[in-house]
């Protein structure tokens, strides 16, 4: 993003929750939200990567920089509680580009946009968690008679409480699509989910995530810094796997009555139990999530037109950071239930021939190299150890 020098602070937004302001810039007049604010920086963040999301997909959003508030810099609007949080915010803002030719949105309105549009509206808030887009608060405009969405600080509410997020919180349901604005209107779901799914690979993630500045993100350094970003894009990629909980079930060609049918065809995951010779040994590689105790194998959802082996070998890579080849076919398949579904895993033996210092998910997990012995134990209670014995006997017969 360009980053342009504050003149003046022209005046406060007293409409605003978080007290924006009007700042005149040797590049124009931007819209900015402060750093002092309530919610910031990390509100901000939100406005950044969900702004760069939109911009990926097609939506119109305002353009953002980012705005140097230099100490001493004329006020013109006198308000005391403005001077402190001004006070509050010296160094780097967010300002957004100035629409013209504004008005707000109205109830009326929802009748009059376009489908498509809402829907893919509806869609990006559903992936960010974006529950501030309500009739009573629809944080839309038109300009020149194009609607354009904006206000998107109160997305990635994760963010907030980082301890608290569990290898599950991604897939949550939990987001308020009943009393979305356009709700009536996202009638094209359906046709926008995969064309959408699809622009949002992890390098676009990873390119959102890009233009945050540091200090927005961490004051930690720059291990922590690398691995927060590493955070948010291990959680919105994880929340793009399909099914999408963010959508209606059937948006995603599966009725209600399917979801509940213990017959009908179980969704596919694959697993690797990833193995090395070292030392006259072997060693098996363990993942977790940071802060978790519990110890598992690097898994996840078969996307479509993958194989269940090429997914194997992807989240070796992904989760834990190795990269290999799978000797054979599935050592076995395991059940269980999850997110309101049942899932069968095919798990395969890998050996693996390189391990790297950085991986997708370093931000997100640790790796730890064990015994086949130690493994058995830190798994007792996972599905995996059924499957070591096995794993132990191919590898002795084709490692080495």
């Amino acid at each position: 993003m360009e980053t342009y020098r504050a003149r003046r602070v022209l005046r406060a937004d007293r409409g605003g929750s978080s007290w924006p302001v009007l700042i005149d810039t040797d590049a124009g007049v931007f819209y900015t939200k402060l750093r002092g604010a309530a919610q910031a920086p990390a509100s901000l963040v939100a406005e950044i990567v969900v702004g760069a999301l939109a911009d990926t997909l097609g939506l119109p959003v305002p353009a953002r920089v980012l705005i140097d508030l230099p100490p001493g810099v004329r006020v013109d609007d006198p308000h005391e509680e403005l001077a402190q949080l001004l006070h509050w915010s010296i160094g780097r803002k967010l300002g957004f580009q100035l629409l013209s030719d504004v008005r707000g949105f109205r109830p009326t309105d929802v009748d009059g946009v376009d489908s498509e549009l809402a829907s893919k509206i509806v869609w990006l808030d559903g992936l960010v968690q974006n529950a501030d887009r309500t009739a009573k608060n629809p944080n839309l405009l038109w300009s020149h008679g194009q609607l354009w969405p904006i206000d998107h600080g109160a997305s990635l509410g994760f963010h907030h409480d980082w301890s608290s997020v569990t290898e599950d919180s991604p897939r949550t349901r939990v987001w308020p699509r009943e009393d979305h604005a356009l709700r009536s209107r996202a009638t094209r779901l359906r046709l926008v989910d995969e064309a959408l799914a699809a622009r949002l690979d992890r390098d676009a993630l990873a390119s959102a995530l890009d233009v945050v500045p540091d200090d927005f993100l961490s004051d930690q350094g720059e291990a922590a810094t690398r691995r927060r970003r590493t955070a948010y894009v291990a959680f919105l990629w994880k929340r793009l796997k399909g099914p999408r909980p963010f959508l209606p079930t059937e948006v995603q060609g599966r009725s209600e009555s399917e979801v509940s049918d213990r017959h009908a065809v179980l969704p596919q995951q694959a697993a690797a139990i990833a193995v090395r010779w070292n030392n006259s040994a072997f060693e098996v590689c363990l993942i977790r999530k940071m802060g978790s105790k519990n110890w598992g194998i690097p898994k996840g959802l078969v996307d479509p037109g993958d194989t269940h082996a090429e997914t194997a070998l992807k989240e070796a890579w992904e989760e834990a950071g190795i990269t290999g080849r799978l000797i054979g076919d599935a050592l076995g398949y395991y059940q269980y239930d999850k997110w309101d579904a049942t899932f069968e895993v095919a798990v395969y033996l890998m050996e693996v021939q390189e391990q790297h210092a950085r991986w997708q998910e370093a931000g997100f997990r640790e790796r730890r190299w064990t015994s086949f012995s130690e493994a058995a134990s830190l798994l007792a209670d996972h599905p995996a150890r059924a499957f070591l014995d096995r794993a132990k006997t191919l590898a002795t017969q084709s490692i080495g």
